[in-house]
């Protein structure tokens, strides 16, 4: 089993998120390619740094210290475990600042597959918290 945060994770999380219609529609919705880095850092724990080009996940990487993304969150391993859970979803843990959101206008540009991705898609891969 996979452990939460772990790039093995993440990485099965993207692919499943690849595989997933909505996933896909809510790509082909957004009317422009989905092409950023996006970089989830997990407070005294890793970042992981997403790299997409056309809605695609094309490289998964742990971030190096000082290493730059477009846009992307700030979160504790317990609120993100509280969204991979289903007890919290990513927009109320934004607007209730459970969360630092990096990039804020660019996320709401993106916000339907990435929330797609990274709240609901997330909580089918199974994880150790």
């Amino acid at each position: 089993m996979y452990k939460l945060n772990s790039l093995e994770w993440w990485k099965a999380v993207a692919e499943a998120a690849q595989k997933d219609e909505r996933y896909i529609q809510y790509c082909k919705e957004l009317g422009r390619p989905l092409t950023l880095k996006f970089k989830i850092e997990v407070v005294d724990d890793k970042s992981i740094l997403f790299t997409f080009e056309n809605g695609r996940v094309v490289d998964i990487h742990e971030a190096l210290p000082g290493e730059e993304s477009d846009l992307g969150v700030k979160v504790t391993k317990d609120i993100l475990s509280r969204i991979v859970k289903g007890e919290y979803g990513l927009t109320y843990a934004a607007t209730n600042k459970l969360l630092e959101v990096k990039g804020f206008v660019t996320l709401m540009q993106h916000a339907k597959p990435l929330i797609q991705m990274f709240e609901k898609v997330s909580r089918t891969i199974p994880c150790e918290f």
